[in-house]
């Protein structure tokens, strides 16, 4: 992804979290975003990031993922922190684009495995089926509950 893009990927993190009933008391802060993406997603090499766009050049999926040291051990495992395609594309060949790029990018920083999570309410069984076709095996669940 190229630095000038990366607004426009922000700006579209917007849209996910409107959709996204597992966060939906949590406010927008695009500023703490943009922040967030210009000093740190696209800054630090142990963080992956990637879009889809269209003919238009317009965002219509954003994959955000990263690196990082087990708790108890030295070595690595890559996780997502946003995979979003917008409604009206899902279905089609982004998303496993997405999957493949983070695969090859997350062996090459030698990560043991992958741990993808469903955490923001979209989809979710659709979600799981994608990822189990995509060789994924289910683990685990998310749970949430509001406590303000």
């Amino acid at each position: 992804m190229r630095k000038e893009e990366i607004d426009k990927v922000i700006d579209f993190g917007n849209k996910f979290h409107k959709e996204a009933k597992g966060y939906n008391n949590i406010k927008f802060d695009v500023d703490k975003l943009r922040h967030y993406g210009h000093n740190v997603w696209f800054s630090d090499p142990n963080w992956f990031l990637m879009a889809a766009f269209d003919e238009d050049e317009n965002v219509y999926g954003m994959f955000v993922g990263y690196v990082a040291e087990y708790y108890f051990s030295t070595q690595t495992y890559a996780c997502d922190l946003i995979f979003f395609i917008e409604e009206t594309k899902r279905g089609g060949f982004a998303a496993i684009k997405m999957i493949r790029s983070f695969e090859k990018w997350a062996k090459a920083k030698g990560a043991l495995e992958i741990r993808p999570a469903v955490t923001s309410g979209i989809s979710i069984n659709r979600t799981k089926e994608f990822y189990k076709k995509m060789g994924y095996e289910i683990v685990g669940h998310n749970f949430r509950k509001d406590i303000a």
